[in-house]
């Protein structure tokens, strides 16, 4: 029997002073996604230029919808800070996921010393918010 794949849409927002590094991030995305065979991407939405301390954000209405919807089955970001940079915003977008029974899977990147692979440290943001 064929497993059923988790299907994942990622989001990555970059600020306007930080638009150089849309390609590192996207690379960076990819380099998660080739680890989880499991995946199956829906989509992959990108917010750019667009303040973190908003909830109104054309890519963020985007994944919220396609969570309400129940098109997908997690969200994959890179780290916090492209969801939010404002707790009140992080708590709406995380409730707001996880009302629609859809996981938040974020990937910190620890860079290690010079000439060593990069370590992925993934967690699940309900490890983090448990009474929220």
């Amino acid at each position: 029997m064929k497993e059923k794949k988790i299907k994942v849409v990622t989001y990555l927002r970059v600020a306007a002073n930080e638009q150089a590094s849309i390609f590192r991030k996207t690379e960076e995305l990819r380099e998660l996604l080739s680890e989880h065979d499991d995946w199956e991407i829906v989509d992959q939405v990108y917010d750019y230029g667009v303040s973190g301390r908003k909830f109104e954000r054309p890519g963020l209405n985007r994944v919220l919808e396609l969570c309400k919807e129940k098109e997908v089955d997690m969200v994959v970001t890179l780290d916090s800070y492209m969801l939010a940079r404002d707790v009140l915003v992080y708590k709406q977008i995380y409730t707001t996921v996880r009302d629609c029974g859809v996981e938040l899977f974020i990937s910190e990147l620890k860079k290690k010393s010079k000439g060593q692979k990069k370590e992925h440290s993934n967690f699940f943001v309900r490890n983090l918010c448990p009474a929220v």
